[in-house]
Order: C-alpha cells, then sequence, then structure tokens
C-alpha cells in the first residue's frame, strides 16, 4: 500500500469513529432519521476503504472480509431501526467500534507501505 493509500484509509478509519459516535448519541435520543443516515455514511465509507484496500493490496487480505461483516452489522442496525425495533445504544456502538478497531489495526500492523520513486535524467547526451 502507497503512503498517500494508507493516509486515505487511516483517515476512514477516523471517520468511521467520529460517526459512531453521532450514532450512539442519534439512538440514545432517539433521532432515529439522523441513525439512518450516519448508518448509510459508514457503509459507504467501509465500501470505499475495502476498494482502496483490494486495489493496494489483494482479495485475501482479512480486513476485506472484517469490512464485510461491519457492513453486515451496519445493514442490520438500519433494518431494526425500519422496523422501529429496540435498540441497545452502547451495544451497538460497541460492536461498530470493535470491527473499525480490529481494521485499523490490520492496516496499520499487515499491510506493507511502499514508497515509490521515480529517477529522471538532468542531462541526456
Amino acid at each position: 500500500m502507497r503512503k498517500g493509500q494508507r493516509k486515505l484509509a487511516d483517515n476512514y478509519i477516523r471517520l468511521l469513529s467520529r460517526a459512531h459516535d453521532g450514532l450512539k448519541k442519534a439512538l440514545a435520543l432517539g433521532r432515529h432519521d439522523i441513525a439512518k443516515d450516519l448508518l448509510e455514511q459508514c457503509q459507504d465509507a467501509a465500501i470505499h476503504l475495502g476498494g482502496i484496500i483490494e486495489i493496494s493490496e489483494s482479495d485475501k487480505n482479512p480486513c476485506i472480509a472484517l469490512l464485510e461483516e461491519y457492513c453486515e452489522a451496519v445493514y442490520q442496525i438500519y433494518e431494526k431501526i425500519g422496523r422501529k425495533q429496540r435498540i441497545d445504544a452502547n451495544k451497538a456502538y460497541k460492536n461498530l467500534r470493535k470491527m473499525v478497531i480490529q481494521a485499523g489495526n490490520i492496516i496499520k500492523n499487515d499491510t506493507d507501505t511502499r514508497t515509490e520513486a521515480v529517477f529522471l535524467p538532468y542531462k541526456f547526451s
């Protein structure tokens, strides 16, 4: 993974963490419209993060499977909100946060960062 891609992946991880904080507050206050919007944004961010990892690493990176599991958990919460079922805000927050922290640790520890250099001749004779 290139440095720029790694930095972008780290930004997505931080974005997801902030979205989880907002989701917890929205669920606690009963603002289901805001919670559904945040869940959509979380899923989009996870899909983009998975695309970055897929392009730079491979399909077999364990982070891809973890992000798919994360998207499924987000979808389940979204569906519960749509069916007006009771959702424990703390449990949902901890579950989503745990998966994002694991994905961040995989990106930080298990992916190699490559530096690419371009050599341009100054004077050709």
